[in-house]
């Protein structure tokens, strides 16, 4: 009976602290979060254990997604937002999960990139709300943002190439695109918010190129591919307004 014992507390500790995640959603509406936590701060390793194990339950979804979509995984998504949101468990969370939230990231990137099934947009509708929703976190936004624009900066070298070559092109992907600037546009007005900032700067070299090659690009495209020349110019525009709030704040003494 022992071993029995010893393989089932693990269980029913994530299975408690699932009921939980899926409580919380309501419980930080109503403004109880920092009271309500207060008891798991004492055993973080929970914590972090079940949040690794409730995004492996989601990259495993997102691989190979099933509709109708249920509220499950909306909700286990705004979860995640807090938890990582909140001080005094963000650390834990981080130290345990980072690899397995990009993982999760680049997972729900894939899911909007690789659909390419008739009447399957609803995939790269919650795969897109998932990410702005996970941006939502200011510890997790510049790396979404990082990751968006390392593929928008690779795509437009694509176009580039196609351009000049006359050659054909992934229509899927092209269409698939427009979903990231969404995404984009949504995290970074919320940049943009006072007191809401992740310090986008300079110093990241996907967006360092962006802002590089962007008036260029447009010249370079605006004929061939007008929709997608004018989504840079958006995100272009949004990105430099986020970097002067950044400033702004860095310069508050």
């Amino acid at each position: 009976k022992r071993p029995c014992a010893i393989l089932q507390n693990p269980l029913s500790s994530h299975m408690r602290f699932l009921q939980y995640l899926l409580e919380l959603k309501n419980l930080t509406e109503s403004g109880n979060l920092k009271r309500d936590l207060t008891h798991f701060e004492k055993d973080s390793s929970t914590v972090s254990d079940s949040v690794f194990q409730l995004l492996d339950g989601l990259i495993t979804f997102y691989r190979n997604p099933k509709l109708p979509f249920s509220r499950f995984w909306t909700e286990a998504v705004g979860t995640l937002a807090s938890l990582i949101s909140d001080y005094n468990l963000s650390s834990h969370i981080l130290k345990k999960c980072s690899k397995k939230l990009e993982e999760f990231e680049k997972t729900l990137l894939h899911a909007i990139l690789g659909n390419n099934h008739i009447n399957q947009f609803q995939v790269q509708h919650y795969a897109s709300q998932s990410l702005v929703t996970l941006g939502s976190c200011s510890l997790l936004r510049k790396s979404i943002i990082s990751l968006l624009l390392s593929e928008v900066n690779g795509f437009a070298d694509d176009l580039g190439a196609i351009n000049q070559e006359q050659a054909s092109y992934d229509v899927s992907r092209y269409e698939n695109i427009f979903y990231l600037f969404w995404v984009l546009e949504q995290l970074l007005q919320k940049e943009t918010e006072g007191g809401n900032t992740s310090s986008i700067g300079h110093d990241d070299q996907e967006i360092k190129k962006f802002l590089q090659k962007h008036d260029e690009t447009i010249f370079q495209l605006s004929d061939a591919f007008p929709l997608f020349t004018f989504y840079l110019w958006r995100v272009g525009i949004l990105l430099n307004s986020a970097q002067i709030e950044t400033l702004k704040n860095n310069s508050i003494p």
